[in-house]
């Protein structure tokens, strides 16, 4: 397959995937309270002073509008303990 074939594939999966809407959001256990989900996203993230990260009691009504914005708390997450569902997961 085609270098550029390749590449359009990926584009194609990686727009599917952040795309879909999220459903849910949560932090497992590890969290080092850096506060970088907190700085990208503070309508969903908190991190209280030297506590773990909680997910806002109304984080689910910014889902929607701040969806790049959660995909990105997540992907930049250094140790990668915020996890998301989506529809039709």
């Amino acid at each position: 397959m085609p270098a550029e074939s390749i590449q359009l594939t990926m584009r194609r999966q990686i727009r599917t995937v952040t795309d879909t809407p999220i459903k849910k959001v949560w932090i497992e256990e590890g969290c080092i309270s850096c506060k970088l989900c907190e700085d990208i996203a503070p309508q969903v993230f908190e991190v209280p002073d030297d506590e773990d990260c909680v997910i806002k009691p109304d984080a689910a009504a910014h889902f929607g509008p701040l969806n790049d914005d959660i995909n990105q708390a997540a992907e930049d997450c250094p140790v990668e303990v915020i996890q998301l569902e989506r529809d039709g997961d």
